[in-house]
């Protein structure tokens, strides 16, 4: 039953992988036309509410990675908000220290969401578009879904479910998308913690005592009282 259930949620994840990378090739198609890329914007979240009803916290993450990474790369589509330059360089330099945060589950805390953030908002960039090599955008899809897929496997849902495990692989640059390979590895290489439940101590019910036979002592001490 659990190797059927394992199937079943990963050909979810293999159709959903399938259904984002055809929106964003034709993201690549369409995109010099504002009315057409606003549509295909709106199928995106469409698809991201329906992959969220599905009931399978693998698929509905991947979902809601894909939505935050199109609505991001509307936010920042023209290429006068772009940086380039040192500001760039620092930028991706600062995101290569994400595989590592994730694998030592450190990305649950919120300051280091905050850092994430900060740092994909504060220096928008070309390489963090959807817009922009339509082969690297397909790869970057598969790479979320293999991570995606692993991690889950390998760590509890506490650990799994925060996007930022995963979606800093959509903002990093194109030549860098090999650090995924760390976390996967690393993700692969630990053991899953089981919960350990809490230990009680057996109580041993006292046996009752037999009945005292009454003897002509008991008449004394009734006499003297």
């Amino acid at each position: 039953m659990h190797r059927e259930n394992f199937f079943v949620k990963t050909l979810l994840m293999f159709s959903s992988f399938l259904l984002g990378a055809t929106l964003v090739y034709f993201f690549h198609v369409l995109q010099s036309s504002v009315v057409q890329r606003c549509y295909i914007t709106s199928t995106v979240l469409l698809a991201a509410w329906l992959g969220s009803k599905i009931g399978d916290n693998r698929t509905c993450t991947f979902w809601k990675c894909l939505s935050v990474w199109v609505i991001y790369s509307n936010i920042f589509f023209d290429m006068h908000t772009h940086w380039d330059g040192y500001p760039r360089f620092f930028r991706h330099l600062l995101l290569c220290f994400m595989p590592w945060l994730v694998v030592y589950s450190q990305i649950k805390y919120a300051m280091y969401q905050l850092f994430l953030w900060v740092v994909i908002i504060g220096v928008p960039d070309i390489s963090s578009n959807v817009y922009g090599n339509a082969i690297m955008s397909e790869i970057k899809i598969f790479i979320c879904c293999i991570m995606i897929i692993v991690r889950f496997r390998k760590k509890t849902l506490d650990e799994t479910l925060f996007i930022e495990n995963y979606i800093w692989i959509f903002f990093i640059h194109d030549s860098l998308i090999w650090l995924a390979g760390i976390q996967i590895v690393g993700d692969w290489r630990s053991k899953k913690e089981k919960k350990i439940l809490p230990q009680y101590e057996e109580v041993v019910e006292p046996k009752p005592k037999g009945n005292r036979v009454i003897n002509a002592d008991d008449f004394k001490n009734i006499l003297r009282s």
